[in-house]
């Protein structure tokens, strides 16, 4: 059998233009009346936010408005993932943006300020204060694999894993360790949006609009058909844009 594309070149359709700077990615589309907003992240593993004191980002050059926990917008929930049935695309789904002040992990979104420059919006996100009632990191893996596995949504199992290791004639035991690996992309995750009333466009750098679009009507509450989300190049992605991530959503309430 003969598999005609292997071992010969093929172009990319928009490789040409995304190499020589003609793709278009979400961050590069200009609205009118623009905003910009940089996000604070949590510096704690886990823990509270005790305070959050925006008062002095409030008062820098050009910033407009300082979003966490104390004054966005409340979400609606996505509905609870059922086995083999996964609901929506939100990566977080327990852990809706800007809704509590519990803190789950390091580089946590925990506000955004918005400014009328992404200059004005980066300082005003360096001098936010945030104080934490700080707890224990759990990092180790092997003892809390217990507690994951309740908490998975979906179980499988196929015949005696155990038993057919035990009687096999030739055992290899070992432990391997993977580490950390992060996306590289040429585009970096970024997004514009815009309402009118209650319809939203939505310029995502995204390998899912679909999904997209159902999680934010769900979570703002309006008809899907009322979110019109455009992506027309994703510069690279690896799998990491085929989420909603919780700065979308951010982002949204923000606009």
């Amino acid at each position: 059998m003969t598999i005609p594309i292997i071992g010969k070149p093929n172009d990319r359709v928009d490789g040409r233009r995304k190499v020589t700077g003609g793709a278009k990615f979400a961050a590069e589309h200009a609205l009118d009346n623009m905003a910009y907003g940089v996000l604070v992240m949590s510096t704690i593993p886990a823990g509270t936010i005790r305070s959050i004191d925006a008062s002095a980002a409030l008062k820098s050059p050009g910033v407009i408005a300082v979003l966490s926990h104390l004054n966005a917008p409340r979400l609606i929930p996505p509905p609870k993932p059922q086995p083999q049935q996964p609901q929506g695309n939100l990566s977080e789904t327990h852990l809706l943006p800007l809704q509590d002040n519990t803190i789950h992990y390091v580089g946590q979104r925990i506000a955004l300020v918005v400014a009328d420059t992404l200059e004005h919006a980066t300082r005003g996100a360096e001098i936010v204060k945030v104080a934490y009632n700080p707890a224990p990191a759990r990092t180790d893996m092997q003892k809390l694999r217990g507690e994951a596995e309740d908490r998975s949504h979906s179980k499988f199992a196929k015949g005696d894993a155990d038993a057919a290791f035990a009687s096999a004639p030739v055992k290899v035991d070992q432990v391997y360790r993977t580490p950390h690996e992060h996306h590289n992309p040429m585009e970096a995750h970024s997004i514009v949006a815009a309402w009118s009333g209650d319809h939203l466009t939505l310029y995502d750098s995204s390998q899912n609009i679909f999904a997209v679009q159902r999680t934010m009507a769900q979570l703002f509450g309006i008809p899907t058909d009322n979110v019109h989300v455009v992506s027309q190049f994703v510069g690279g992605a690896f799998g990491s844009k085929g989420s909603t991530w919780p700065h979308v959503v951010i982002g949204v309430m923000a606009a």
